[in-house]
């Protein structure tokens, strides 16, 4: 992650955190080999939308979008986010919707990735305080701004 901040633009970018929702209950329920399969099919979402993408944990994945602001950076994840809630799993049941939640920050040129990540860190956290399947754009100081589905913001 850190190579892809540095060879990116000089205007800053975003970071996005992603976290799969209830991850180790959809384990214990339809065991590890849904679970990585699950993982695999995530990970695979964010490869196709072009950008830099870690995983970063078991179930947590970052995007790193330089150049691009908070709203372009949003966008993107509520498409990630809207595609995986769509798509089910052949491994689990039909009835039971698999989501993930995200927390949205921008940086600028040069600013340390751990200030970013600690920023973007709270805003998936606020994600997941306010019901999870959203995404939270964490703003310069404490303000975050949520979208619970594409084109609807909350308070």
């Amino acid at each position: 992650m850190r190579r892809a901040q540095a060879s990116g633009s000089p205007r800053g970018g975003a970071l996005v955190l992603c976290d799969i929702d209830h991850f180790k209950q959809v384990n214990d329920r339809y065991g590890h080999q849904a679970g990585d399969e699950i993982i695999c099919a995530f990970a695979q979402l964010l490869e196709r939308t072009g950008e830099a993408a870690a995983r970063i944990g078991g179930e947590e994945f970052a995007l790193l979008l330089p150049g691009q602001g908070a709203s372009v950076a949003g966008e993107l994840a509520g498409m990630v986010r809207a595609r995986f809630h769509a798509a089910g799993h052949p491994l689990i049941a039909p009835d039971h919707r698999l989501s993930a939640s995200f927390g949205v920050a921008t940086y600028r040129a040069g600013e340390p990735l751990r200030d970013v990540f600690v920023r973007a860190d709270a805003a998936i956290y606020r994600a997941k305080h306010e019901g999870r399947n959203r995404v939270v754009i964490g703003l310069e100081g404490a303000a975050c701004a949520t979208a619970a589905a594409p084109h609807q913001q909350a308070a």
